[in-house]
């Protein structure tokens, strides 16, 4: 059996792992506002309604679709 690491070296790995959520966190709402301005982008040059609502699934079918070749 392993022991464990005393309790500040836990807190220590704790607050590196919090640290580094907290970057996740960020970058992911980043790709969020990047993908709406994305959509905003595509829908000007296609002409389409920028009142209409497009769902986050939506822009990832679509991506993956233009990735294989298919839009």
């Amino acid at each position: 059996m392993m022991a464990l690491p005393a309790l500040s070296i836990q807190q220590k790995i704790v607050a590196e792992i919090e640290a580094e959520q907290a970057l996740v966190d960020g970058n992911r709402e980043l790709i969020e506002r990047f993908e709406e301005k994305i959509r905003d982008a595509v829908g000007r040059v296609w002409g389409e309604d920028e009142t209409k609502e497009k769902s986050l699934p939506e822009s990832r079918l679509m991506s993956e679709s233009m990735m294989r070749g298919y839009a």
